[in-house]
C-alpha cells in the first residue's frame, strides 16, 4: 500500500524535494565492478539457502530450550514462593490469635488470617523482583 494512495502526486512531489535536499553518498572507486565481482563468485542455489535455514532452526531450537528451561525454573520458583508463603502466613496466625483474642476479643480474630495473608502477599513482592526482560 501507497503512503499517499489517494495522492499519488504528492508523494512524487516529496520524492522529488527528498532528491533534491539530500543528496546520495559518493560510492567508492571500482564499487560497481568489486560488487558485480562478489555477486558473481557467491554461489546462488539451495545450497546457500539450506545452509542458511539449518542455522536458523538450529537457533530457534536452542532459544526454544532456553525459554523452557526458564519457565520450568520460574514455575518451580512460584510454587516455592506459594507454599512458604502459606506455610509462614499458618505459622503466624497460630501464633497471634491467642495475643489477639485476648487482648482485642474474638471479633477481631477473624480478620486476623485475613491481614497476615494480605502482609504475605505484599512481603512476597519485596522478596525478590523478577528479573528484566531485554
Amino acid at each position: 500500500m501507497e503512503l499517499n494512495e489517494r495522492h499519488p502526486d504528492t508523494e512524487r512531489e516529496l520524492d522529488a524535494a527528498l532528491r533534491r535536499a539530500v543528496s546520495p553518498p559518493p560510492l567508492p572507486a571500482h564499487f560497481r565492478a568489486r560488487l558485480l565481482t562478489r555477486l558473481a563468485s557467491t554461489p546462488v542455489g539451495t545450497e546457500v539457502t539450506d545452509a542458511v535455514r539449518a542455522s536458523l532452526e538450529q537457533d530457534w531450537r536452542r532459544a526454544q530450550r532456553a525459554l523452557e528451561r526458564e519457565s520450568v525454573r520460574l514455575r518451580w520458583q512460584t510454587l516455592v514462593l506459594v507454599i512458604g508463603g502459606a506455610f509462614t502466613a499458618g505459622a503466624v496466625t497460630v501464633a497471634i490469635m491467642p495475643w489477639v483474642a485476648t487482648h482485642y476479643g474474638t471479633q477481631w480474630s477473624r480478620w486476623v488470617p485475613i491481614a497476615v495473608a494480605s502482609l504475605g502477599l505484599l512481603a512476597s513482592g519485596w522478596v525478590r523482583r523478577p528479573p528484566e526482560i531485554d
